[in-house]
C-alpha cells in the first residue's frame, strides 16, 4: 500500500515541480497537482511507525529503501504545499 501511495504521488510531485520550473504553469494546474498531496499526507503517514520507518502495510519492520523513499517525497510535497 505505502508502494502504491508512492507510485501515484511522486511523479504528480516532480510534475509539479517540472511545471513550475519551465513553463508558465496555468494555475488550473497546479491546483490539480495540490489536490492529491492534501489527501495523500495523512494517508502515508498511517504507513510511518514509531521508530519513523515506513512499511509496506503499516505494520511489521521498517523498509530503509521505502523509507528513504518516503522522505524525499514527502519533503518534496511539503515545499510544493507551501
Amino acid at each position: 500500500m505505502c508502494e502504491q501511495n508512492m507510485a501515484l504521488l511522486a511523479p504528480n510531485i516532480y510534475i509539479l515541480e517540472y511545471l513550475k520550473k519551465h513553463t508558465a504553469a496555468d494555475p488550473s494546474h497546479q491546483g490539480k497537482g495540490h489536490q492529491l498531496p492534501d489527501q495523500w499526507l495523512p494517508e502515508q503517514l498511517n504507513y510511518k511507525d514509531k521508530d519513523g520507518a515506513y512499511s509496506t502495510f503499516g505494520a511489521g519492520p521498517g523498509n530503509t529503501w521505502l523509507t528513504a523513499l518516503c522522505e524525499i517525497v514527502c519533503q518534496s510535497t511539503v515545499f510544493h504545499l507551501h
